[in-house]
């Protein structure tokens, strides 16, 4: 599944809390300045003790805002988990209950949980993969949620490094 030997990270989505009050930015990713990075998957899962409700949420996947997330920074670490692994050249925030401006990006992919509370996001084939490239951001966005739900998951990404050339 990972050919190009470039390094993959996992970002974790830990007990994001998300309130009835309006839609979140669950998470933002944005590659770095001279490379590329490619989303590989999301698995999540909601965590509520009203689930039935709870499931209703669905997600939409921008890229390319010039907006700047609120969230708070979390930290993309390699699953190689050896001394000397490479670490992150990209950033993640994640969540935020103030949605970035969203003029300026583009809808790429919508998807909801089902009625197990889980969303899971795996492109079949590296063609179909959503690539950020230079310094280009993608935020994960909820809609509100019915109920207050907690999410936790991983988004799996891999930095394929500098642009050709």
């Amino acid at each position: 599944m990972h050919a190009s030997g470039a390094p993959v990270f996992h970002i974790p989505i830990a007990s994001a809390a998300l309130s009835t009050a309006g839609a979140w930015d669950l998470c933002g990713v944005t590659a770095q300045s001279s490379g590329r990075l490619e989303l590989l998957g999301i698995d999540l899962v909601i965590a509520s003790t009203q689930f039935a409700n709870g499931s209703g949420i669905a997600l939409q996947f921008l890229r390319g805002s010039t907006g700047l997330s609120t969230g708070a920074a979390i930290l993309p670490r390699n699953v190689k988990g050896w001394s000397g692994a490479s670490t992150a050249f990209f950033g993640a925030t994640g969540p935020s209950s103030t949605p970035v401006s969203t003029a300026s990006a583009v809808s790429v992919y919508a998807g909801s949980f089902d009625f197990r509370g889980r969303f899971q996001y795996r492109p079949m084939s590296r063609e179909e993969r959503l690539i950020l490239t230079l310094s280009q951001p993608l935020h994960i966005r909820t809609t509100t949620p019915q109920i207050a739900v907690s999410i936790n998951g991983t988004i799996v990404v891999q930095d394929v490094g500098k642009v050709p050339a």
